[in-house]
């Protein structure tokens, strides 16, 4: 592979993202900025290409430059590209309900470092997801298994489809985002729907606790 934009379309399908949307969407890329550095020879800046490289798990100097192997070595750099968030426990979905930007409060399990996507680091968080609920059957690029580690930042306008976390009935709840209904007023019903068809939908209810609490921003996969 001769060129940038051919060593970043490997690495992406490498990782097993079907198309340039799905990576960009996973990892909270602009989709038509990612979109365009595959489809152009002229490369991307030192800092973009090392996001690209933690995300699709490459080593970043074949990514830029073609030499070596593609899954050997470690990134060769200052990580300019890439931000740290805490992880924490479900349980504390629930606090974080009333208190919104009370993430730097919280007693984090760990950290785990993401690409350099714009981060407000008072609203992201991760979760290690624990059960199967997730887990698409059809194999797709947002599946999850316990132990894979998704992002969530704190916004409540996601697109459908997407995969979001809200909290319904007092428990937390991960899940696709779905409009169910649309009303004069502007206000939607809407559901949650687990990617395992074993686990159904949840209904978050108006005029209830029940709260959207952000959308999906980036997946670390369990290894």
């Amino acid at each position: 592979m001769q060129d940038f934009a051919a060593r970043l379309r490997y690495a992406r399908k490498a990782a097993g993202f079907e198309t340039a949307s799905d990576a960009a969407r996973a990892f909270g890329w602009n989709v038509n900025t990612y979109r365009a550095h595959e489809n152009s020879n002229r490369g991307v800046r030192r800092e973009v290409a090392i996001a690209y490289a933690r995300a699709f798990r490459v080593n970043l100097r074949w990514l830029m430059t073609g030499a070596g192997e593609p899954f050997s070595g470690d990134l060769d750099g200052p990580l300019t590209g890439v931000k740290t968030v805490p992880i924490i426990d479900w349980s504390d979905i629930l606090e974080l309900r009333e208190r919104p930007l009370g993430v730097r409060q919280l007693t984090p399990r760990g950290q785990v470092v993401v690409p350099g996507v714009v981060i407000d680091e008072d609203r992201t968080y991760a979760l290690q997801i624990e059960d199967d609920a997730n887990k698409d059957p059809a194999g797709g690029p947002f599946s999850l298994i316990p132990g894979d580690i998704v992002v969530i930042t704190n916004d409540r306008r996601p697109r459908p489809s997407e995969l979001v976390l809200a909290i319904i009935d007092d428990e937390p709840v991960l899940g696709r985002y779905r409009v169910l209904a649309r009303h004069p007023d502007g206000s939607e019903d809407v559901a949650v729907v687990p990617q395992n068809p074993d686990f159904p939908p949840r209904n978050i209810k108006r005029g209830t606790s029940d709260r959207l609490m952000g959308r999906m921003i980036s997946l670390i996969r369990h290894t």
